[in-house]
């Protein structure tokens, strides 16, 4: 069993730098994955208007027990927290097993005064003491803890690990956290933490079934690439793009076929094969995209490598492909500096 989290204690970041790296990224960039039912509250929300949400508090202080109408106003002020704090707040205490407790629409942010986040801390520690052995509070309050807390959601994740073992989710979060730590404080944790991380991961791995596998073996290949492990990349990597093929239908198709050739892409350059590196990069290119590229934007260390030896032209034709799934102008811009002899700065913080 690891102990990262008591020895790492001295490592532990202030909270202005762990708000703007984790918690901002949580926000931005990566889109949750939500069940059915909180995807109706969030497709229902996008429609209010002014008049409704009006009439929705004018409401609740007739009916302030009215779970409905706390979530969909909690949904629709996201992020901005002063109108949903009270909301927020209810929800934990009344209603912690629901979904949307253990989604990015309840985490909060503490302007200066950490009042409501101390209030919400507080009343997820009385649930776990409460409840010890709960499964889903464990997961929720793992979830809120996390932009501001890491150290106390990676014990509860471990909690959750050991009451329940032959889950995959425990370990695939953790291998998540000690991953986003290993780059992280300045790099001092480093390769260390990131093999931690691929260990958890593995172990992730042997619980998971299905479709279940694909995030935790693109994080495997990935990790496997960064940490000089060309053969555990290329066998995780081409299990990622084999599972993907059999579910071409689902938004995640794009996604994983992308990250899965450039992958396969940059372990060929590890290994000399620069023709075969040129090919999975525009197989990455060629993707369908994905609700997670549109925002995300493509992978540019493959580009970036081929770039340096000179292969211009075919980073100049997988930008080009690019254009179809990510739209904006960096694109545009990048093709005119590779065609005027120059190197685009690269958004390179890739592997989220």
């Amino acid at each position: 069993m690891d102990d990262y989290g008591h020895r790492s204690m001295h490592f532990r970041p202030t909270y202005a730098f762990t708000f703007s790296l984790v918690f901002f990224g949580l926000l931005c960039s990566r889109v949750d994955a939500i069940d059915e039912d909180l995807g109706q509250l969030v497709r229902k929300s996008r429609n209010l208007t002014e008049t409704d949400v009006a009439a929705a508090e004018a409401r609740l202080q007739a009916e302030p027990d009215n779970f409905e109408l706390r979530a969909l106003l909690v949904v629709y002020y996201f992020p901005f927290d002063a109108a949903r704090r009270a909301h927020i707040l209810w929800i934990i205490r009344e209603r912690p097993h629901a979904e949307i407790a253990g989604s990015r629409y309840i985490l909060l942010r503490p302007p200066g005064k950490r009042g409501a986040y101390e209030q919400a801390r507080t009343l997820w520690l009385r649930h776990l003491e409460d409840k010890p052995g709960d499964l889903v509070i464990l997961r929720h309050a793992a979830r809120f803890f996390l932009p501001l807390d890491r150290f106390e959601a990676m014990e509860l994740l471990r909690k959750a690990r050991r009451l329940d073992p032959q889950n995959s989710e425990w370990s695939a979060k953790l291998g998540r956290l000690y991953r986003q730590d290993s780059t992280a404080y300045g790099g001092n944790l480093g390769p260390e933490i990131a093999a931690l991380a691929l260990q958890t991961f593995d172990s992730a791995l042997v619980l998971a079934d299905g479709m279940n596998r694909r995030p935790i073996l693109l994080n495997v290949a990935q990790l496997a690439v960064i940490l000089k492990k060309p053969e555990k990349a290329r066998s995780h990597a081409t299990e990622l793009l084999d599972l993907a093929v059999e579910q071409t239908d689902g938004d995640d198709y794009g996604y994983f076929i992308h990250h899965g050739n450039h992958l396969l892409g940059l372990v060929a350059l590890m290994d000399g094969q620069v023709d075969d590196a040129e090919r999975f990069l525009l197989k990455a290119g060629r993707t369908p995209g994905s609700r997670k590229l549109g925002p995300l934007g493509p992978e540019m260390m493959l580009a970036d490598e081929l770039l340096k030896i000179g292969r211009k032209q075919v980073v100049i034709e997988y930008l080009t492909l690019c254009k179809k799934f990510w739209p904006g102008n960096d694109l545009t811009n990048w093709i005119a500096t590779i065609e005027d002899g120059g190197t685009p700065k690269w958004r390179l913080y890739r592997w989220r």
